[in-house]
């Protein structure tokens, strides 16, 4: 079921396995399952803790298209992994729209936006 999936996503974080995270978060619709906001963290966090920001900032634009239901700690995420890459413009931009999306940012928000900043020199 769902839940295995994720948990299973979630697995591949500890192991730097994104590859295989985002082949089963994209291979859940095929087994009828749902992918749902847990399923996408979980791959979003593995992508952004394996330094693939560019992975992780493209399965927040994905979700954002299918219209998931969004949170902060996903967002987060997302700023997280461009700090990961010194992507500070891209941070900031994430930032930017999050009243837009409805999203209120906190402490988390604002120190993954400063530290992509400062990585970025």
């Amino acid at each position: 079921n769902a839940f295995h999936c994720s948990t299973a996503i979630s697995a591949c974080d500890a192991t730097g396995g994104w590859p295989l995270a985002l082949s089963l978060l994209a291979e859940m619709p095929l087994w009828r399952l749902q992918c749902d906001i847990v399923s996408w963290g979980a791959a979003l966090q593995c992508c952004s803790k394996s330094s693939q920001w560019s992975k992780a900032v493209c399965l927040l634009g994905l979700a954002t298209k299918l219209n998931l239901p969004l949170n902060d700690i996903l967002w987060n995420t997302g700023i997280s992994a461009c700090n990961q890459g010194s992507q500070w413009q891209m941070a900031l931009g994430f930032l930017r729209d999050m009243p837009t999306a409805l999203l209120q940012s906190d402490g988390i928000t604002f120190g993954a936006a400063v530290g992509a900043g400062a990585k970025s020199g």
